[in-house]
């Protein structure tokens, strides 16, 4: 059974492309990637308050 991967990434992300992070979730059947508004590499504190967020309800 797939198990549910969620990927965040950035598209101004000078470090890793974005289409690595796209790359990436092609290769897992049940993942899914969200575009990370903050440009750079490291999340943003609007991101990582979307990111515990999702893992609350998720956990209800």
């Amino acid at each position: 059974m797939a198990q549910p991967v969620r990927l965040w990434h950035a598209p101004a992300d000078e470090e890793v492309p974005f289409a690595a992070a796209e790359a990436t979730a092609a290769l897992l059947p049940a993942a899914r990637l969200t575009e990370q508004g903050a440009p750079g590499h490291i999340p943003s504190e609007e991101t990582l308050g979307e990111l515990f967020a999702e893992l609350r309800a998720a956990s209800l």
